[in-house]
């Protein structure tokens, strides 16, 4: 008789978690959808121009409900990424995924807990925060390097992948995406800087940082890609990592990962924190009220003053 309770009550369980959980997910969708279609129509969410508090430059009649600087964002953007690359490191040690020491590979302490979740919250939050700084960096350079956007965004997607799936789980899909993360977002740096050439918006530290980049990039593909052609990354995990790879290579990779991060926050720490110009104050993303008179491919709301105004809502997201 115990045996039947115990396994009506397993029964039970297994059966309620999915009903909540489908119906959870319900919730979240239909109150969306209702916020998308009624609450928020006369809203429009946009890369701006802010002149002065509360008004888009150029704009006369529309209001800025909610204002996010880029410097803020970069600094946001930064602070989580690099906090999740240093607070998962005594986790992994404790653990002893990794030896103590410096530097060390970031991704290996994402493979268990806490240190995995840590990642797939914090750092996948801060890839989106990043595709924000992507199109206010497109919004600074005039659209200039536009046709390399979607390099950057599909790298700064394959880093949301490498915080979920770590090298133990999916070597291969751990690898490619890490490299998408290094030739997308390189490649679009490099072709920022030189799309900001002659505006007084580039900084100093932006080509410096793009080449670096974009240089340990390349020689990480060097390293990285016969293993991966030869299907030698397969047998990969958390005990055959170094005699798989050998442990020179492991090193590489570690000083990579750092070399490249640390070039990806100073690159865009130069564009909206560093700028002497006051750029990174003035681009924003706004939450503004205006009256709606026409909807873009999209799904976006447009407004006509701000359709009108060359220094105001370049794009819309």
């Amino acid at each position: 008789m115990l045996r039947s309770l115990v396994g009506s009550e397993m029964c039970i369980r297994d059966r309620v978690v999915p009903v909540f959980e489908w119906a959870d997910v319900g919730v979240i969708v239909i109150a969306q959808l209702v916020l998308a279609l009624h609450i928020a129509q006369p809203y429009c969410v946009s890369i701006a121009d802010v002149a002065e508090p509360g008004k888009p430059r150029g704009s006369e009649t529309t209001s800025i409900t909610a204002s996010f600087p880029a410097n803020k964002i970069t600094v946001a953007t930064v602070s989580l990424m690099f906090g999740c690359s240093v607070i998962t490191y005594p986790f992994a040690l404790h653990q002893g995924i990794i030896e103590p020491g410096f530097p060390y590979v970031i991704s290996d302490t994402w493979w268990h807990a806490p240190g995995d979740i840590i990642a797939r919250w914090g750092v996948t939050f801060s890839t989106h925060l990043l595709q924000i700084l992507l199109l206010m960096l497109d919004h600074a350079t005039r659209r200039r390097a536009h046709n390399w956007l979607w390099l950057a965004q599909l790298g700064t997607f394959g880093m949301s992948v490498v915080a979920v799936v770590s090298e133990v789980e999916q070597p291969i899909l751990h690898v490619v995406c890490a490299l998408t993360w290094g030739v997308g977002v390189d490649i679009y740096m490099l072709a920022s800087c030189c799309a900001a050439s002659g505006l007084s918006f580039c900084h100093k530290l932006m080509a410096p940082a793009a080449m670096v980049a974009a240089a340990s990039s390349a020689l990480l593909c060097i390293v990285k890609l016969p293993g991966l052609w030869s299907g030698e990354l397969a047998g990969i995990h958390g005990d055959n990592c170094e005699q798989m790879i050998g442990k020179e290579v492991c090193v590489l990779v570690a000083y990579y990962e750092w070399i490249h991060q640390a070039c990806v926050f100073l690159f865009f720490l130069g564009a909206f924190v560093f700028d002497n110009n006051g750029r990174g104050q003035e681009i924003a993303l706004v939450v503004a009220r205006c009256e709606p008179t026409s909807v873009s491919p999209s799904g976006a709301r447009k407004c006509a003053d701000l359709d009108s105004s060359t220094n105001a809502y370049d794009q819309q997201l």
